[in-house]
């Protein structure tokens, strides 16, 4: 599968690979040098980076299990990611984080159910992620950088995912399934104020968050 780059000043795509077949998060680094991603050349999942035009290919994680979900640091040093590693046989997921080289891959969660989808915070001092904990649906969590203080944000009966923060980081976007089909919702940061945006009978999810550029002055 093709993967391509989109050039905003003159609205071509660019072709950047060729040969990995993507199969998870593409996401930019915080200086918008380099993309992280998952795929799985090999028939096995692993986390790549490379420079923005598609140039020097890096690959980050080499076991035997699925690694996928690339979040960059704020300070483009790390990524979290998830990984089925310690769990080959019921490919449960968990927590990890990684220097932006692939090295020190330490993990983070410890879990009996799947740990999801990592997003850091826009300080940097929090993981954000959707877990089963309660071995029933996926809710939302939040913990500290180094995996201590793990805190739930949602719990109800519906399947809570995606979630996303705002440039601020006062509010989390997140998709959620609680009213019979998967809606886009809001809430504050520490899971107050739940609203939902969308009313659709179809799928809506993944949602991100739209940052406007700034405008020039006025001459």
């Amino acid at each position: 599968m093709n993967t391509a780059g989109l050039d905003l000043a003159n609205l071509n795509r660019v072709e950047l690979t060729n040969d990995f077949a993507i199969k998870g998060h593409v996401r930019w680094s915080p200086n918008g040098t380099r993309l992280a991603f998952s795929a799985d050349p090999n028939l096995n999942r692993d986390i790549y980076v490379f420079n923005a035009d598609g140039s020097n290919p890096l690959r980050l994680t080499t076991d035997l299990s699925a690694d996928s979900s690339p979040s960059w640091s704020p300070s483009g040093l790390m990524i979290a990611f998830q990984s089925s590693r310690d769990d080959l046989i019921n490919r449960t997921s968990e927590i990890y984080v990684m220097n932006a080289d692939g090295t020190n891959q330490t993990r983070l969660t410890f879990n009996t159910w799947s740990d999801n989808t990592p997003t850091w915070s826009p300080d940097g001092n929090k993981i954000l992620f959707s877990s089963k904990q309660n071995g029933e649906n996926y809710n939302l969590y939040l913990m500290d950088a180094n995996g201590a203080n793990i805190t739930a944000l949602t719990q109800n009966s519906g399947d809570n995912h995606n979630p996303e923060w705002s440039p601020d980081g006062t509010m989390i976007a997140f998709s959620s399934n609680r009213d019979g089909d998967y809606e886009i919702y809001v809430m504050n940061a520490n899971g107050t104020n739940v609203q939902q945006l969308t009313y659709n009978t179809d799928y809506d999810g993944e949602p991100t968050w739209w940052v406007s550029p700034p405008t020039s002055p006025p001459p």
